[in-house]
């Protein structure tokens, strides 16, 4: 049960903000984005895509996309649980999420999340 990254991205998969929690490369962590981003037309009646390794998890705010990016074998209702707490965390911390907001409050947002996700996998924690 890994969370790999979570990262809020715009609709033509242009990173806004990512922590990520496995030693992965931004070169790898945009090939996430990028990939997610083709197939998000797929899924319209659903939040997460699932491929053969990974697991897109995500949370539509208006362009853009809170991703929350974990391996297959992870639990999708603990991962679904961390992605609502973020959201909230953005929430409280943004007023209005928008890409200069997160810029503006990225170190209380980056604090925030590694409250609630410790070396990939969630802390009892609450907001």
């Amino acid at each position: 049960m890994v969370v790999i990254s979570a990262a809020i991205c715009n609709k033509k998969a242009k990173l806004i903000y990512a922590r990520q929690f496995e030693p992965i490369s931004r070169l790898e962590l945009e090939e996430h984005i990028v990939h997610f981003s083709r197939n998000i037309d797929s899924c319209k009646d659903s939040t997460h895509l699932e491929f053969d390794k990974y697991r897109y998890i995500f949370i539509p705010i208006d362009d853009l996309f809170l991703v929350l990016i974990s391996t297959r074998n992870s639990n999708v209702i603990e991962d679904i649980e961390i992605l609502k707490m973020i959201y909230r965390l953005l929430q409280d911390q943004c007023g209005t999420i928008t890409p200069e907001n997160i810029k503006e409050f990225s170190l209380e947002i980056t604090l925030g999340i590694d409250d609630i996700i410790s070396i990939g996998l969630r802390e009892s924690v609450t907001i």
